[in-house]
């Protein structure tokens, strides 16, 4: 079995759009389905997983202008842990995390991953 390569990253080049590629953890909860992503702890929900990805869409991107307006996007990546590459100097990586641990200490047994590449 291939092993799953679960590193999130931002290609930053100031003044331009950002390429994001994304770990999303999908679960139910009650009636409703979550995307959940440990790199920027941020949720998303709706009623099916459809639904839950077009949310964290329109989430991510007002995250991203936030911190794009603010210019504090590198600060707060590097709070949240994201380092950034010494080879390429536009890019980010996300701390390493294990979805399966993750999920575990919340009590949940059945989810699944899904790797989303977004532009902001």
């Amino acid at each position: 079995m291939a092993k799953m390569d679960f590193k999130d990253r931002i290609l930053y080049k100031k003044g331009k759009k950002l390429e994001i590629k994304i770990t999303l953890i999908g679960f139910r909860d009650g009636d409703d389905f979550v995307l959940y992503s440990p790199s920027f702890d941020l949720y998303a929900y709706g009623t099916d997983e459809e639904t839950a990805l077009n949310s964290f869409r329109e989430t991510i991107i007002l995250y991203i202008d936030y911190v794009k307006n603010e210019d504090t996007l590198v600060k707060d990546l590097i709070k949240r842990g994201w380092k950034k590459n010494q080879l390429a100097n536009t890019k980010y990586t996300a701390p390493d995390y294990n979805p399966f641990d993750i999920m575990s200490k919340k009590g949940v047994e059945s989810f699944n991953v899904k790797r989303i590449v977004e532009y902001a």
